[in-house]
């Protein structure tokens, strides 16, 4: 593992370019529908003595970005994430810079249905964007019992939900409670509280040479924001 440095400690000012691709996440992460998440980067890059080039792409794009060599980074992640082998990329020749969260992936219904067990939704139409889908071998044994159906985002596998075209709903928590107030999904579903599969997100980037003091300036960063409890009041921010 690198050794994070000291937030105040500084790395030569030079002319390197940071090349970092993102999944765009409707009110989390996004170019245009801002949340929390971006707050999260412009701290976290904020002062970096190199050039930050950040790129949207819907999620799976972006990740097969990573996987042609073009980035550097690749933001947000999935510790861990089993995504990575499926596109042919060795997770070994990754760095974690993390964790800025933890994440659930929780079924959800409209408001006012409720459900007691899973087996309820059996043979039942279950929406999910494609982030979800793809990691569908952590909840196989759910997947087999249902009608799993991809979507753009998770916004759309919700709107689906409340229109009555879906039983259920598959998103990350974290997700969900990034609404903002005033969106029309706020209120119109409810959380079940069944949790599916759970993992820590963060940022990952390539384990080289000319990464290493980058990176590490990165964790020492994300650390002392969770420490001062920057992170969470950024993370908890509409």
């Amino acid at each position: 593992m690198l050794n994070p440095v000291a937030p105040t400690q500084a790395i030569a000012k030079n002319d390197q370019i940071l090349t970092i691709a993102a999944g765009e996440i409707p009110y989390v992460f996004h170019p245009v529908k801002k949340g929390p998440y971006n707050q999260v980067f412009e701290q976290l890059v904020a002062n970096m003595p190199v050039n930050v080039r950040l790129k949207y792409y819907p999620l799976k794009r972006a990740m097969k970005r990573m996987a042609t060599q073009d980035y550097d980074c690749f933001a947000m992640a999935l510790k861990d994430s089993p995504n990575w082998a499926k596109l042919g990329i060795d997770p070994s020749f990754f760095q974690f810079v993390g964790p800025i969260n933890t994440i659930n992936i929780k079924v959800y219904l409209a408001a006012g249905q409720s459900m007691e067990t899973l087996e309820q939704l059996s043979g039942s139409m279950v929406t999910a964007d494609s982030s979800i889908i793809n990691l569908h071998s952590q909840f196989s044994s759910f997947e087999q019992r249902v009608n799993l159906v991809g979507t753009d985002s998770y916004v759309v596998a919700l709107e689906q939900l409340v229109s009555g075209r879906a039983a259920a709903a598959l998103a990350y928590d974290a997700d969900v409670a990034m609404l903002g107030a005033d969106h029309p999904l706020k209120g119109a579903v409810v959380d079940t509280g069944i949790v599916l599969a759970s993992f820590q997100d963060g940022i990952i980037c390539k384990d080289t040479e000319r990464l290493e003091p980058i990176i590490s300036a990165m964790q020492a960063k994300i650390d002392a924001m969770r420490d001062s409890g920057t992170l969470t009041e950024l993370l908890q921010s509409q």
